[in-house]
C-alpha cells in the first residue's frame, strides 16, 4: 500500500503536549500515541508505587441508546442480567459501562470501534440509537495507588477506593468539564477518563498540576500483566 492509500493517522488533542514533553512517539491501530517518555520499566514501577497518567484518547468509544437496555446488553454482549446504572462489565467485544438506565458506553480497542458500531446498528434495527464518538472524546487513564488521591482534587464526585468501587461508572464534572469515569483495575487501581476533545490540554494540564505523571502506553500494557 502506498503511503497515498493510507488512512490517516489519529491524532490524540494532547499531542503537542506529548511531543514536547519528550515522549517516543509510535504508531498503534492508526493513531500516533506515546509509547514511553522514560523506560517503559521505570514508568511501571512508578504507577506501582504511586501514579501515572497515559493519554488513552485512541479508545474506541460507541455510545448506545435504548429503552430496553437491559435486553440490548443480554442478546447482543451476552451479559445475563445485564448491568446496573453505574456499573462496568467486560463482554467479549468491549468494556461497557452503563452510565444511566438508557445509555451504555462501548468501549472495544481502537480499530473494532467502526465495526461495533456497524455490527450494532444494523442488529439492533432501529431498536436502539448508535453512535462512534471516538474522534470527539478525548481520554486519560490514572493509574496507580495514589489516583485516588489526585482524582479527588479535581472532581466533586467520591473518588475514594471504597466510594467509586472497582467497576464502577459515572459522569461527573473534572476540572469542570463534563467527563466520564470508569474505573478498570488492572493489578492496580485504573480510573479511565473520557471528555469532550476540545477540552483536551485543559484536563490534561490540570491533572499534571494535580500531581499525575505522564506515561506511555508501554507502561499501561504491563500493569494489565501484572
Amino acid at each position: 500500500m502506498t503511503d497515498a492509500l493510507k488512512p490517516p493517522t489519529g491524532l490524540s488533542p494532547m499531542h503537542e503536549m506529548h511531543a514536547a514533553a519528550g515522549a517516543a512517539m509510535v504508531e498503534q491501530d492508526g493513531w500516533l500515541r506515546p509509547s514511553h517518555y522514560t523506560p517503559p520499566q521505570e514508568e511501571f514501577e512508578r504507577v506501582r508505587r504511586s501514579v501515572g497518567m497515559c493519554d488513552v484518547s485512541s479508545t474506541g468509544k460507541v455510545l448506545v441508546y435504548a429503552e430496553d437496555a437491559d435486553a440490548i446488553l443480554e442478546t447482543t454482549f451476552g451479559l445475563s442480567g445485564g448491568i446496573g446504572v453505574g456499573r462496568a462489565a467486560w463482554s467479549a467485544d468491549a468494556l461497557l459501562a452503563r452510565m444511566t438506565r438508557d445509555e451504555v458506553w462501548a468501549l472495544p480497542p481502537a480499530a473494532a470501534a467502526a465495526p461495533l458500531c456497524s455490527r450494532l446498528t444494523k442488529a439492533l434495527d432501529g431498536a436502539a440509537h448508535v453512535v462512534d464518538v471516538t474522534s470527539g472524546l478525548a481520554g486519560a487513564a490514572i493509574v496507580g495507588p495514589e489516583a485516588f488521591s489526585v482524582l479527588a482534587t479535581v472532581t466533586e464526585l467520591d473518588v475514594s477506593r471504597t466510594g467509586f468501587a472497582d467497576m464502577a461508572c459515572a459522569q461527573t464534572s473534572v476540572a469542570g468539564v463534563r467527563a466520564a469515569l470508569i474505573r478498570n483495575d488492572e493489578n492496580v487501581p485504573r480510573l479511565d477518563l473520557y471528555f469532550g476533545r476540545e477540552y483536551g490540554e485543559h484536563v490534561w494540564s490540570t491533572l499534571l498540576e494535580a500531581g499525575a505523571i505522564p506515561i506511555g502506553f508501554r507502561a499501561l500494557q504491563l500493569t494489565a500483566k501484572g
